[in-house]
């Protein structure tokens, strides 16, 4: 019998996760309400699917390629992402 071990294992892949659904999170707010546009939100649910998508669509936890962040959202100032 051959044991199959895979390389997605929940403690490689949390920091992904928290990071994704810190994004998430940031990206909440600007879908309720009239703060943008339809472009604005068209390419917010596109970012939002991009990240939900993560970390299915990656092969490694090291190399993940994160979705360009949309330019109208704006990170609260403190430490930058890694």
């Amino acid at each position: 019998m051959k044991l199959i071990v895979s390389k997605r294992t929940d403690h490689h892949w949390a920091p992904v996760r928290a990071e994704r659904d810190r994004l998430l999170a940031l990206t909440d707010a600007y879908l309720t309400g009239d703060r943008l546009d339809e472009t604005q939100t068209e390419t917010l649910k596109t970012y939002r699917a991009r990240l939900r998508d993560l970390p299915q669509s990656q092969v490694s936890a090291a190399d993940v390629v994160w979705p360009d962040l949309p330019p109208f959202v704006k990170e609260p100032p403190g430490p930058s992402r890694v």
